[in-house]
């Protein structure tokens, strides 16, 4: 009799060890999962703002209209025009002629680029980001980011 108590009570409580280590493995994939959406896109958006900072003027979107695309006019002829836009879920910009380049990387699906034009007397755009880890359990956490960049001539 009492080997069956301490083997229910070592069941239950090895059934609690192993229920714990699940959720905390659990916990460390959703919070993995935020950290690398947080730096992809900090990354991104700071890559974004610091080349519509740089460009002459705004192409598109128009005043007033909103688009998944930002086409900027730049002083330099090398890399006019730049367009920033996704491809696969990943964030490019190409400037001028050259190769595009990736600013998030293959880890993040991003599921929404938009690009507010906003109207004001100097150009500027409102950008917001969303989307989520890549082949992640849809239960791991969505990320939305917003940023405004203005054009300084």
């Amino acid at each position: 009799m009492e080997v069956l108590i301490y083997t229910a009570m070592v069941s239950v409580i090895m059934l609690g060890v192993i229920s714990l280590a699940f959720v905390t493995l659990d916990v460390r994939g959703k919070v993995r999962a935020s950290i690398i959406l947080q730096e992809n896109y900090r990354f991104a958006m700071n890559r974004v703002t610091m080349i519509v900072n740089q460009a002459e003027d705004i192409t598109y979107p128009t005043i007033g209209e909103t688009g998944t695309e930002l086409i900027l006019a730049m002083a330099e002829p090398a890399l006019d025009p730049t367009v920033i836009n996704t491809v696969d879920g990943i964030i490019y910009v190409q400037q001028g002629l050259g190769q595009p380049m990736a600013l998030t990387s293959a880890e993040v699906d991003v599921q929404g680029f938009s690009i507010d034009r906003a109207s004001t007397t100097a150009p500027m755009v409102r950008i917001v980001v969303s989307g989520r880890l890549r082949d992640s359990h849809s239960s791991y956490p969505d990320l939305s980011v917003t940023t405004t960049a203005v054009v300084r001539k």
